[in-house]
């Protein structure tokens, strides 16, 4: 059963007074249909659990001394006992005892090794130091325990070979399923050890039940470690020592000594309700890589060549990207060809790319229950992101302090990917691609544009010799193989495949909201609050490094998809970055290529709304714009109507606009699924600069919003919806004028 509750769509700001950063989301409450509310006559998930010892009773002792979270009182199993919508992968007695004496024989066995010659074997911590279930701590309970719950309910019919479940377990890991045929019996299979379900779909009435024959255990292991377990990526993975690109992957904890229990700042878009604060901070990937399949074939590249090695590979990447003179065989460093080539590989969070993926690219649609973004954007039109890769643009020179920062990952300059749902390309309809390129590229780019981002799943079947049957999922990264050779070519990007207005919501700018779980997370609630430091506050860490409060007045929350009653206002991608209070902040913009842009946001208006001054790099952009919901504003930005208006009276209204400083929002965005944001009102694009000459720099371009309300109260709130950097070529092209999209 479903909860009653309907979650379809996940809603924001945009067409009316009861929009919930205009202050009166209060009243706009979940609407309960009477008629589907349970009545618990029978089991739930804990009680069914507890009325059957001879299977669960280990699980049950488990679930009773796993807490629920950092700062919840009670267990699991009283969460479980609630009413709600669960799915519980419920391992057997046997499966418990068996995992148990396993882990304890990996310590146990290391600890003994390790007494012997400490040098050659260190202790292996599984967290289990004796063969007895009632003598697991709390701590790994808890672990355990919610390795194996997820906040939503999926049933078998929800599984796909090879793909995971579209919401991440109470441990934020991904949930892996796979289904196959034995003895004429279908079977199903969870987790990266292929757990089968050995008594499937026990409907319950608070969620779904699933008997397991082996516990769900997660790989501890991190991607440089993972990487040793396929065979079908040696040359990638040689490649990688030899630049020493594998410490990089190593890395997971940002600070070591996270205090994840300090009290979040009040919101005053919602009283009475506490933000919730980052549990984590992680570092994370994403790593794209060719198996040897696609690196071995001489049709891959343009060069012909054969890359059976990593000396291959190195003489390949010579060809593509050159090294400086004098590093041709010093392979660890940035200025290696090797080293370039394989940092454009490393993205700079965790993501997930293929169908039904948890954690990281909205273009799939990633909460069935809360946000739909397969209906939110219009699907007449391709969808892309933008992210940056550890490749460090090459333009100026090096001290050796940033040399060893950037072999580690500590700088922050990455050159751009680009990655596409191309709803609109048969060719590519059901695929993400990256790179993808509408145009004709050049004889080299033809061979490394248009790549396809595979499955673990679906790269078996495609390089069986190769790869057979992998799993792959590392705790600090997501793994993903590609069908073609991935290279750089800067005048390939801005001539074909970035050229084009280029949007991204602004929570994607910042990596460690993807990484750790703030973004795309609905285990939770409804906003979280982002330290960001601050010159007059220097005991509060800043969360993400391209975001920061520049005084102790500033407030920045991230707030989640959620529907309002009348399910009718949408985010372009359900979320949104908030900033409150007598605020003066500033995050760092994508890096771009070198080129004449420029600078858009997208925002609501609203009551709770101040009056905002944009700068660029400590530059001041133009007069203030004000946000504030009110007739005379609209009147003096000049917003229209399309309705009755021929073509040419619409481009004279949208050159008037323009001439303000503002334009309509997209008609991509769809509102309540089906009216484009662009008829909306108190729907607004604010173009911060314009013919902006734009160089990558160590330092990258900062945009400033400073709250400069007249009579501040403090209370004022800069909302920004999404971030547009359009080349020249876009917005300025008579010849072709900017589409309204």
């Amino acid at each position: 059963m479903k909860k009653a509750i309907s979650l379809n769509l996940k809603t924001w700001v945009l067409l009316s007074l009861t929009m919930f950063v205009g202050g009166t989301f209060i009243g706009c409450q979940e609407e309960v249909d009477q008629s589907n509310r349970f009545t618990f006559k029978g089991e739930v998930i804990a009680t069914h659990l507890e009325n059957n010892p001879e299977k669960y009773s280990h699980f049950v002792e488990i679930l009773n001394k796993a807490s629920i979270g950092v700062k919840s009182e009670g267990t699991l199993f009283k969460t479980l006992s609630t009413y709600g919508a669960y799915t519980c992968f419920a391992p057997t007695n046997e499966a418990v005892e068996k995992f148990v004496q396993e882990q304890y024989d990996i310590y146990k066995t290391s600890v003994e090794n390790n007494a012997i010659a400490p040098d050659k074997y260190p202790i292996i911590e599984t967290g289990i130091t004796s063969p007895n279930v009632s003598d697991l701590s709390e701590e790994k309970c808890t672990e355990i325990a919610r390795n194996h719950v997820i906040e939503d309910e999926f049933k078998t019919v929800d599984f796909s070979a090879g793909f995971s479940l579209p919401k991440t377990s109470m441990s934020y890991r991904t949930i892996l399923t796979n289904t196959d045929i034995v003895d004429s019996k279908r079977v199903y299979y969870v987790g990266i050890n292929n757990s089968e379900i050995i008594e499937p779909d026990i409907a319950t009435y608070n969620g779904t039940v699933h008997s397991i024959a082996e516990v769900i255990n997660p790989s501890t292991d991190n991607a440089a470690e993972i990487l040793n377990q396929s065979d079908g990526i040696s040359i990638f993975r040689e490649a990688l020592n030899r630049t020493g690109l594998q410490n990089l992957l190593a890395k997971f904890e940002l600070e070591k000594n996270y205090d994840n229990t300090m009290q979040a700042k009040k919101f005053d878009g919602q009283p009475g309700q506490t933000p919730l604060y980052p549990e984590t901070k992680n570092q994370g990937f994403t790593l794209l890589i060719e198996p040897n399949e696609v690196l071995m074939d001489p049709t891959k590249n343009s060069f012909g060549m054969t890359i059976a090695t990593w000396q291959d590979m190195a003489e390949f990447a010579e060809k593509v990207y050159g090294s400086e003179p004098g590093y041709e065989e010093v392979y660890d460093h940035p200025k290696n060809a090797l080293f370039k080539f394989l940092s454009y590989h490393i993205i700079d969070r965790q993501l997930d790319f293929v169908k039904n993926g948890v954690g990281g690219w909205i273009m799939e649609g990633y909460d069935r229950n809360s946000f739909n973004s397969e209906s939110n954007m219009d699907q007449h039109y391709d969808w892309s992101d933008y992210f940056e890769t550890y490749l460090p643009y090459d333009e100026w020179t090096y001290t050796d302090e940033e040399l060893e920062a950037l072999r580690n990952g500590d700088v922050d300059e990455g050159c751009m990917i680009k990655v596409t749902r191309p709803y609109t390309n048969a060719e590519f309809k059901n695929d993400v691609v990256i790179n993808l390129c509408n145009t004709t590229p050049s004889d080299l780019m033809s061979y490394h544009t248009n790549i396809r981002v595979l499955s673990q799943t679906k790269a078996q079947a495609l390089f069986p010799e190769t790869l057979g049957n992998i799993a792959l999922d590392p705790e600090n990264a997501k793994i993903h193989f590609i069908d073609k050779i991935l290279v750089y070519n800067e005048n390939e990007m801005i001539k074909n495949i970035i050229n084009e207005r280029m949007r991204w919501d602004p929570i994607s700018c910042f990596p460690e909201l993807t990484t750790n779980r703030v973004r795309w997370n609905f285990n939770t609630g409804l906003f979280t609050y982002i330290p960001a430091g601050g010159d007059d506050s220097p005991n509060e860490r800043q969360f993400c490094k391209r975001l920061r409060a520049r005084n102790n007045d500033t407030e920045i929350f991230y707030l989640r998809p959620y529907p309002t009653g009348e399910m009718q206002y949408t985010n372009f991608q359900g979320d949104e970055l908030l900033i409150e209070g007598k605020y003066d902040a500033e995050y760092r913009l994508p890096h771009v290529p070198a080129g004449t842009y420029e600078i858009r946001i997208g925002f609501s208006m609203s009551t709770r709304r101040g009056v905002v001054q944009f700068y660029l790099d400590g530059a001041i952009c133009g007069i203030p714009t004000d946000m504030r919901m009110d007739e005379a504003n609209k009147n003096r930005i000049g917003w229209f109507s399309d309705e009755e208006l021929t073509e040419d009276e619409i481009s004279d209204e949208e050159k008037a606009m323009r001439n303000r400083g503002y334009m309509k929002a997209p008609a991509s965005i769809l509102v309540g699924n089906k009216t484009p944001m662009r008829d909306s009102s108190n729907a607004m694009r604010r173009i911060v600069a314009t013919n902006l000459d734009l160089e990558p720099t160590k330092e990258g371009h900062w945009l400033r919003v400073k709250n400069v309300t007249e009579a501040s109260v403090g209370a004022e709130e800069f909302n920004q919806d999404y971030l547009e950097i359009v080349p020249k070529s876009i917005y300025n092209n008579p010849a072709n004028p900017e589409d309204r999209f």
